[in-house]
């Protein structure tokens, strides 16, 4: 049996320290190799080019972030491994 990975599922990322849900739309080579088996975890980070679907609020004249996309994964960081305290 081969497990693929759900495409339509958003991912939890923190995104200059705001955690935010995307969807990756990039279907090239990194969910590719996560169906293949690459290792992906908690601590990872990802270089990728993400779209920001903004609204003007008029009651705070400003833009306000309403969605977020991964259209691209350019490249993606494995956290580094723990290190081994020694306790005597």
């Amino acid at each position: 049996m081969v497990n693929t990975f759900n495409r339509n599922q958003k991912w939890e990322f923190y995104f200059e320290g705001n955690k935010i849900s995307a969807k990756i739309t990039d279907d090239t080579e990194f969910l590719k190799r996560i169906d293949s088996g690459e290792q992906f975890a908690k601590g990872d980070s990802l270089e990728v080019e993400i779209e920001i679907r903004q609204e003007f609020d008029k009651s705070v004249n400003t833009f306000v972030n309403k969605s977020y996309k991964i259209n691209r994964v350019i490249r993606h960081i494995p956290r580094p491994p723990q290190s081994r305290l020694e306790l005597e």
